[in-house]
């Protein structure tokens, strides 16, 4: 089997995406490792070796870990280590929640690329929180849109009634004449097409990825910090700093 372990994209322990409002910075992609292992085994000889000399690297550099490319950050169905400088990992979402930007271009990027390099990992679809295979963000169909806005509204019939009274100049009289019994013409009633009644609200997109609290699994949203259950029912919002959920 493939073997789970999680590496860096980069090689060259030079992150390829940046924070947009602090450009010395930035974050590296995840991907998972092409060896094979043994069926009984979770990661290979050679991952096994970066895990094993975790613990000194970090207590050499004081907690901080240098040279993330030739580190192990966890394995592809496990939480990221909180040295790791990882897409969505810990110290990016302290750094997110802290002020700290990236632009469209590179988060397209990074949700790309993780995708593409990692196995479990989670995009949305049209209908609101909803896990998809493997695949890049889908776009917006713009030809059907511009077509359904240029599309003409269907015209509007009004029935007539068959006696309608003919027009014709009132009579001259100094006050108007009111009949007590006079009769008054319904409106008359418009109708409404099929196609009118099919009109939708476009659907609201969601960007999700998984998130583990308290050794339960959840829907972290992006954009808003909410958090969904696995059925997708919202349950409150991840404080990044407690690392708890706040109701």
């Amino acid at each position: 089997m493939q073997c789970l372990g999680r590496h860096t994209k980069e090689k060259k322990n030079i992150p390829e995406l940046k924070f947009s409002n602090k450009p010395r910075f930035g974050f590296f992609l995840p991907a998972q490792c092409t060896n094979t292992c043994n069926e009984n085994e979770e990661i290979c000889s050679q991952c096994e070796k970066r895990r094993q000399r975790i613990p000194e690297l970090l207590e050499k550099w004081k907690g901080t870990m240098q040279n993330q490319s030739e580190q192990l950050h966890g394995i592809v169905t496990g939480p990221i280590p909180e040295w790791s400088r990882l897409y969505n990992s810990p110290y990016y979402l302290a750094k997110i929640a802290s002020g700290w930007t990236i632009d469209e271009e590179t988060e397209h990027k990074a949700l790309s690329g993780s995708v593409n390099s990692m196995q479990g990992d989670k995009i949305i679809g049209p209908a609101g929180l909803c896990p998809l295979p493997l695949a890049p963000c889908p776009k917006k169909n713009v030809k059907s849109t511009k077509l359904a806005q240029q599309t003409p509204a269907p015209k509007k019939f009004v029935k007539l009634t068959k006696e309608a009274p003919p027009e014709a100049p009132p009579p001259l009289r100094k006050k108007p004449i009111k009949f007590k019994n006079e009769l008054q013409t319904p409106a008359t009633p418009k109708i409404i097409t099929s196609e009118e009644a099919k009109v939708v609200p476009p659907p609201r997109i969601i960007k999700i990825r998984e998130i583990t609290v308290d050794d339960r699994v959840f829907y972290l949203g992006i954009e808003k910090n909410s958090v969904y259950d696995m059925k997708f029912n919202y349950i409150g919002t991840y404080d990044h700093i407690s690392k708890q959920i706040i109701n």
